[in-house]
């Protein structure tokens, strides 16, 4: 609504939306700006529904101009759409909604940017298999295989492959304790493999611990040996021998 300052002070300009009668006093519902009405009470007759008002700072009221709004229809909370109440309204600038579209701008532009970045990110045979990269097998068959499998290492030590048959570990690989050979079983490194420590190696399955079968060969290490490698009392390649 239009504020001006006139000789009584400051003004402002509304519109009479609803007439009221209460307890014999005669009351008029101003609107002067979305969310701001008053309600004053006016002499009978002074007054009508759809005028134009100017209110002061003393409230008082001086009609400007009338508008009939008898074709109006009351909203649900009882006063008259301010379209109706206050005359047609000027037609939207692009001021009004310039930081709507900056807005969707920003949104636009985000959303090229992930589409964008996600097409270079995610190879293009994915999801050819389900969640899966149909590329991954054939990737995998061309990277050199870093465990020589235990037929490589039978295939020279088979005096080791007999005392293991022996003992309790002729079920588990060479390499499960001795780690990847494959670059040694293949001959492409002249360096000898490093016998592992085989307190570390023995304590790695053979620790007391949650979860492992009762027939499984396990121990306190504190109350059975404190101190020395495994290999003092045992025989790594067939333990339960003596």
């Amino acid at each position: 609504m239009d504020s001006v300052q006139s000789e009584r002070g400051f003004s402002a300009e509304g519109a009479v939306v609803e007439i009221l009668e209460r307890e014999g006093t005669r009351f008029a519902k101003i609107v002067l700006q979305p969310g701001t009405v008053l309600e004053l009470p006016v002499p009978p007759g002074d007054l009508s529904l759809g005028d134009r008002v100017i209110v002061d700072a003393s409230l008082h009221v001086e009609r400007v101009r009338g508008e009939a709004l008898a074709h109006a229809a009351p909203a649900r909370d009882g006063t008259f759409p301010d379209a109706v109440a206050f005359g047609p309204r000027e037609p939207l600038a692009f001021a009004d909604y310039e930081h709507v579209l900056r807005m969707a701008a920003v949104f636009v532009v985000a959303i090229i940017c992930f589409l964008g970045w996600r097409s270079w990110m995610v190879p293009k045979d994915f999801g050819q298999y389900g969640h899966f990269r149909g590329g991954a097998i054939a990737d995998a068959a061309k990277r050199t295989p870093g465990f020589a499998g235990q037929a490589s290492c039978i295939g020279c030590h088979d005096d080791v492959q007999k005392v293991r048959l022996t003992g309790r570990h002729a079920a588990i690989g060479c390499e499960a304790c001795h780690g990847p050979l494959g670059k040694h079983a293949r001959g492409e490194t002249d360096v000898a493999p490093v016998r592992p420590s085989t307190r570390a190696v023995c304590l790695t399955c053979h620790t007391a611990k949650e979860g492992l079968p009762k027939a499984f060969p396990r121990i306190v290490v504190k109350e059975h040996s404190e101190a020395g490698p495994c290999t003092e009392c045992h025989k790594p390649h067939a333990p339960g021998i003596s």
